[in-house]
């Protein structure tokens, strides 16, 4: 009786293997193909920044320039209300500049 009980537990109980959750941060990377790190800092890195410097909702903004590509990360304030519609305007804003 106990196996059995065992069994059907096994095959009925919820379990959650991996589960959802939100750290708050946001990365967009960008890639100028053959540009050093200077020319991507000027023509993509700071374009951005200055663009997403205007949401609200946002703690901080890191970002690397390197050749060929740009780095920034974007971590949203744990206070904000809707995580959700603030990303969805960080994606506009970068969207925005291209």
């Amino acid at each position: 009786m106990v196996i059995l009980a065992g069994v059907s537990t096994v095959f009925t109980i919820k379990r959650d293997t991996f589960p959802s959750f939100d750290l708050g941060i946001m990365t967009v990377l960008t890639q100028y193909p053959g540009a050093f790190a200077k020319d991507v800092e000027l023509s993509i890195t700071n374009k951005i920044e200055k663009e997403l410097k205007t949401l609200t909702g946002i703690d901080y903004i890191t970002s690397l320039s390197m050749d060929n590509i740009s780095s920034i990360t974007v971590t949203l304030d744990p206070n904000v209300r809707k995580p959700d519609k603030v990303k969805q305007k960080i994606r506009d804003a970068v969207g925005r500049r291209w």
